[in-house]
């Protein structure tokens, strides 16, 4: 057995072709129980679902037509920090939203989407 430089026990093998299948096969298993790789049905089935009707990831809420959104939820569709979605609001980025008591403010559902297509169309 040699020491690697990091005290580490290194062993020295001599594999096959299928000895080196194995081994990966092995590998990918451990992966795939650990969640760390997605095994072949996992991935047909995300591949599935993102054929479905809507765009929405899982257990996310679509972007309402109309009504009221909070800086919370604008931000699952924005990927922005709140930082940045202030220091916008206060350049005129972001709509100033409505103001419905000292400490809460709303924006219209109808202004961020507007946002997102603004958004959208000059990331082309």
């Amino acid at each position: 057995m040699k020491s690697g430089s990091r005290g580490h026990n290194l062993i020295s093998v001599e594999l096959t072709a299928e000895g080196v299948e194995a081994v990966a096969e092995a590998v990918v298993r451990k992966l795939v129980e650990r969640g760390l790789l997605l095994d072949d049905q996992t991935r047909a089935n995300i591949g599935s679902l993102a054929e479905t009707e809507t765009d929405q990831a899982p257990g996310v809420m679509p972007l309402p037509e109309t009504g009221f959104l909070r800086v919370s939820e604008i931000l699952k569709f924005i990927p922005i920090s709140r930082a940045t979605w202030w220091l916008w609001v206060k350049e005129g980025r972001a709509p100033k939203g409505v103001l419905f008591g000292p400490k809460v403010r709303a924006w219209r559902a109808e202004d961020i989407r507007d946002l997102m297509t603004r958004l959208g169309n000059r990331a082309r």
